[in-house]
């Protein structure tokens, strides 16, 4: 594939950035330093200025000494052709959540862990939503993981709570999920203790068995370095991804 109104082929590493960045709606800088670029730092920034040159991505946001792009207008002419239908870009308020769940995520796929994901955006704009199953789930996972557990491809939810809430809209989040067994495991990405105990009670005081055993809590500081490593925490077990996911 070639860029648009060029003679140069698209290098893979730019049409992995710009795949990620049609499922998330972005690209993070440091991203793109450290899993999609190569060479040295001043080569990286050097190409990154030509993409953006060329709108291939274009600059969104930057939040936190983060710089976060998103795709340009030549970027969604290379989307089209390889048949990929971009996501809307998150707000600004909603991106800080989002780069913590899906550059861990694509971890996790880049070292296989996983086979497939899907955003939360992709999530709600693709037909999926159309089936009969997802038509009665009320809660949108922030992130779907297609994954072998114990030699059969399932798909595991992912949520990220960075807030406190209160007790009623946690037992609603777990209702959400307590009927809709096409997922067999639940993950809550908690952003510190005290939210991962706020919903270890409510589950407690619900008392669900069949919730009970498919919902864990990890905590976002292990995620955000080694997903597959990080101790999910169940009711009455720990476990880590890399002690149930096949390679």
């Amino acid at each position: 594939m070639k860029y648009p109104n060029s003679v140069h082929s698209v290098p893979n590493n730019v049409l992995d950035a710009l795949k990620f960045a049609a499922r998330t709606g972005f690209v993070s800088q440091g991203l793109w330093k450290r899993k999609f670029s190569c060479g040295t730092n001043t080569w990286k920034n050097r190409q990154l200025k030509k993409l953006i040159a060329m709108d291939i991505f274009k600059n969104y946001l930057k939040i936190e000494h983060n710089q976060f792009y998103k795709i340009g207008a030549s970027g969604h002419s290379l989307a089209r052709k390889l048949g990929i239908k971009p996501v809307s870009s998150p707000l600004s308020n909603q991106i800080l959540h989002d780069v913590l769940i899906y550059e861990a995520v694509f971890s996790l796929c880049e070292n296989g862990y996983v086979h497939d994901w899907m955003t939360e955006a992709q999530l709600k704009s693709g037909a999926l939503l159309d089936s009969e199953d997802w038509s009665r789930q009320m809660k949108i996972p922030d992130a779907t993981l297609l994954a072998n557990i114990k030699g059969q491809q399932r798909t595991i939810a992912i949520e990220y709570e960075r807030t406190q809430k209160t007790a009623w809209r946690i037992k609603e989040t777990l209702r959400a999920y307590s009927g809709f067994t096409q997922f067999p495991l639940v993950i809550v990405i908690c952003d510190d203790e005290v939210i991962r105990q706020s919903y270890l009670k409510s589950l407690r005081q619900m008392n669900d068995s069949n919730l009970n055993k498919r919902i864990g809590f990890a905590m976002v500081d292990g995620w955000i370095l080694k997903p597959e490593q990080q101790p999910i925490q169940m009711l009455d077990r720990t476990y880590c991804l890399n002690d149930i996911l096949l390679r």
